[in-house]
């Protein structure tokens, strides 16, 4: 699944700086377990107690952390999948700020596995999930939001800019914490086109940009 490293303590304040979120995608992030104002993660209070989570690298560059391990089944490409999601932003005042998530839209985030209209960074992540796994990812800006349509996004027009702004603000980087809930063969549409062809994270990336 990829290397992975301990993830070190986070501060008492539970500040994340920029400069660590940033420079973080390249080495170790030391506030994985921040949200907005401070505090835990959705999931962060099963950890406490517990040792520290281990953050592992997919071969693309992503990181990411599990707050739970599924016991389902892994998505395959093609499959149709249902998410719980929060995107957060960094935040000038030095924090990561929610911008979306399921509990605005009142429903799951629903996108065929593969599909080419979900963020690149969660397709990857998910990939390596199994229903019921919680997961915190870190998504650099070449695996984001690249094109203008590609989801999960706010419904309304108006919170779509305001997300993109505070993304902006912070170069581009999106948090995203993920619970897969859902992974089934999409039974109506299917037809065998995806169960051929298996990609690491590298030819994934080669594969959006057209270049495979």
């Amino acid at each position: 699944m990829g290397r992975s490293v301990a993830c070190p303590a986070v501060a008492e304040d539970g500040g994340l700086t920029r400069r660590e979120l940033l420079t973080g995608l390249g080495g170790v992030v030391g506030g994985w377990l921040v949200q907005q104002g401070g505090g835990m993660p959705a999931w962060g209070e099963e950890n406490q107690g517990s040792k520290a989570p281990v953050m592992r690298t997919l071969k693309s560059g992503i990181r990411y952390v599990d707050f739970r391990e599924g016991t389902g089944n892994e998505p395959k490409w093609g499959d149709i999948v249902w998410i719980n999601y929060t995107t957060y932003a960094v935040e000038a005042g030095e924090r990561l700020i929610k911008v979306d998530g399921s509990e605005f839209r009142k429903e799951p985030y629903l996108f065929k596995h593969g599909g080419g209209f979900t963020v690149q960074g969660v397709e990857e992540a998910v990939h390596t999930m199994k229903v019921g796994g919680r997961r915190r990812v870190v998504v650099p800006p070449v695996f984001g939001y690249v094109g203008p349509d590609l989801g999960p996004l706010p419904d309304w027009l108006l919170a779509r800019k305001s997300m993109k702004t505070k993304l902006r603000d912070g170069n581009n980087v999106a948090v995203f914490d993920i619970e897969l809930l859902r992974a089934e063969k999409d039974k109506e549409f299917d037809r065998g086109y995806y169960d051929d062809v298996t990609l690491t994270g590298e030819e994934l990336g080669k594969w959006w940009d057209h270049k495979l």
